[in-house]
């Protein structure tokens, strides 16, 4: 009788080991699923700020493009109207605009 339940107590010391390493086991695997979850969040994460930087960059760039075109625009207004096709004269028409003093020796030094 005694080693009958000496048998039992030891086949539910092997069930309850048993069962231990299988939730051992299962906690092991959840921990992975966790950590890779969080490895595709940062990815996701990372991707999307990726995606940001890329718009942010094609706005700038397209911006200072419409700002060329533009600036390129409002010289080639200013070249027909002052009659001229080269980009010397119109500075030339702008610094004779420029009213400065004469120069003077004394003082200027």
């Amino acid at each position: 009788m005694e080693e009958l339940r000496f048998e039992v107590q030891k086949a539910e010391a092997e069930r309850a080991e048993k069962q231990k390493e299988k939730d051992r086991e299962a906690a092991e695997r959840q921990k992975d699923r966790e950590g890779e979850m969080e490895r595709m969040k940062l990815e996701a994460e990372r991707l999307r700020v990726d995606a940001e930087e890329r718009t942010k960059q094609r706005e700038f760039e397209l911006k200072m493009r419409e700002l060329e075109a533009s600036v390129n625009a409002q010289r080639e207004q200013n070249n027909t109207e002052n009659g001229s096709g080269d980009g010397a004269r119109p500075q030339m028409a702008s610094l004779k605009a420029l009213k400065l003093p004469p120069y003077n020796e004394d003082k200027d030094d």
